[in-house]
């Protein structure tokens, strides 16, 4: 927000300023501020399958590079371009971003892919990509890139925004998710000292049959992991059967554990002795 601060101060009073800020971080830039950013993968999102249907060449060359639309086009959305481009361009796409709407944001980042294709399509790996997309935003004119947005991507209605955004979100949602997940079972693996790959089998084991484990090339899906790996659910079931019993204890945790696991896997660890493993 710096960024976007300095360059409103340029052209008018703080006071106007502030007023303006507001407007862009609630109407321009839903929930891109906050902590986890939802609202600046979610437009990363909805312009990369933009720009699949639209510039289908820039977008297999970032896939061929391995350079996702939150690498290259992050800052476009959070500083508002004001980073990117050089201010007298910069003020000419704000005046058609103001003038026009939220909904302007799409057309416009549409027109600085169209600005950046020539130097990734020729960029031989990532550093030269992002350089050339870098340098020829700098060397942009704000009022080709409004050409472009008005004439050649058009408009977008309100309501085609807010659909493209909720497809989005659930995806980032379910991205998140399953990142989450992988810290709680990195978080797991550290206190019980299993490596990833044993705390896999022990997933298997302890999974019912019609809720069968994922091959590890499948990746970490947070439905069945959270019905094994659940400690909260497992402590509050506890607390209910044996109330005199301190749950906080690291002893519960390393009992949760052993729950999880099957017979086998209890004695070849070595975490209970083999004449008690039927219990």
């Amino acid at each position: 927000m710096n960024y976007i601060v300095a360059s409103l101060l340029v052209e008018m009073s703080e006071e106007e300023a502030f007023w303006m800020l507001v407007l862009i971080v609630q109407d321009f830039l839903p929930d891109h501020y906050s902590q986890a950013m939802v609202g600046n993968h979610v437009d990363c999102h909805v312009l990369h399958g933009l720009c699949v249907r639209r510039i289908p060449k820039l977008a297999s060359r970032l896939a061929e590079l391995d350079i996702s639309m939150q690498l290259l086009c992050a800052r476009w959305f959070l500083c508002l371009w004001s980073s990117v481009l050089p201010h007298a361009s910069l003020v000419r796409v704000w005046d058609y971003l103001f003038a026009m709407g939220p909904c302007a944001t799409m057309p416009l980042a549409l027109a600085c892919l169209h600005a950046i294709e020539i130097p990734v399509l020729a960029a031989a790996d990532v550093g030269q990509a992002l350089a050339g997309a870098k340098d020829a935003l700098a060397a942009a004119e704000g009022s080709a890139l409004v050409r472009i947005a008005l004439l050649h991507e058009g408009t977008m209605g309100t309501t085609e925004l807010a659909m493209l955004r909720l497809d989005g979100r659930q995806l980032v949602v379910s991205e998140l998710d399953v990142l989450e997940t992988l810290r709680t079972l990195h978080e797991l693996q550290r206190g019980c000292a299993f490596s990833l790959a044993q705390m896999r089998e022990l997933a298997s084991f302890s999974l019912p049959v019609s809720s069968p484990c994922p091959p590890p090339t499948h990746g970490v899906d947070p439905a069945w992991l959270s019905k094994v790996y659940d400690l909260p659910c497992f402590m509050r079931a506890l607390r209910e059967l044996l109330p005199q019993w301190n749950v906080a204890s690291p002893f519960v945790r390393r009992l949760f554990l052993i729950f999880c696991a099957d017979d086998a896997s209890l004695q070849r660890g070595g975490v209970i002795p083999p004449d008690t493993a039927s219990c």
